[in-house]
């Protein structure tokens, strides 16, 4: 299958389903240069580790004029990538763009201040389907038991397999967000839950 994360930031949940993953072809994008650069020295650090046929980095800026290449995807990854009714309405767009009529789309999220829920309101008007849940598997209950903001994960779909053009308003802004943990991406990309170690070809990180 064809992945790609949005505001992939340093890229641990990318890499992670990298590593994980038998993908055709994942594509890690962010808006910001730096944050570009950075995402293509970890990718250096990581590539003989990754299972994924191919990896590429490359810069995506949210909104109109997108340039992702011809190719839909399967599924479309980000991670902590709602902050505004600003930057939403141009994810949405971005989203509905690259995604194919009969994929999907997982977003993850801590439901602070409302953005969520706003969040998922304007997700209504592009996908049909829009499913919140905070069900995660034994270790990643674990692992965020405690958290005030429990992470949340949004599956988006079309029900048709056809997907709408609704006019969505937005601002086109940069796609720059921090990374999420590990369990997350597996949860994505419906990996298996091993997570990386030495013994797996477990992957190095800039410091």
């Amino acid at each position: 299958k064809r992945i790609l994360v949005l505001g992939a930031g340093l890229g641990l949940a990318s890499f992670v389903a990298g590593v994980l993953t038998a993908a055709k072809h994942l594509e890690v994008t962010d808006g910001e240069e730096q944050v570009v650069a950075l995402l293509r020295e970890n990718l250096e650090l990581n590539v003989e580790a990754m299972q994924a046929k191919k990896v590429v980095v490359k810069r995506l800026m949210w909104g109109d004029g997108l340039d992702v290449g011809t190719k839909p995807f399967d599924l479309v990854i980000g991670a902590e990538v709602m902050q505004s009714e600003d930057t939403d309405g141009a994810l949405l767009r971005t989203m509905r763009r690259v995604l194919k009529p009969s994929g999907l789309a997982l977003l993850f999220a801590s439901p602070r201040a409302g953005s969520l829920d706003a969040f998922s309101m304007a997700a209504c008007s592009v996908f049909d389907r829009v499913e919140t849940t905070r069900d995660w598997d034994k270790d990643a209950e674990k692992a965020f038991r405690g958290f005030k903001c429990f992470p949340r994960m949004i599956r988006l779909q079309w029900s048709n397999n056809k997907a709408p053009a609704p006019a969505v308003k937005s601002t086109r802004r940069s796609s720059s967000q921090a990374a999420v943990l590990g369990s997350t991406a597996e949860a994505a990309a419906e990996a298996p839950s091993e997570a990386p170690s030495e013994e797996n070809g477990g992957a190095k990180w800039l410091p």
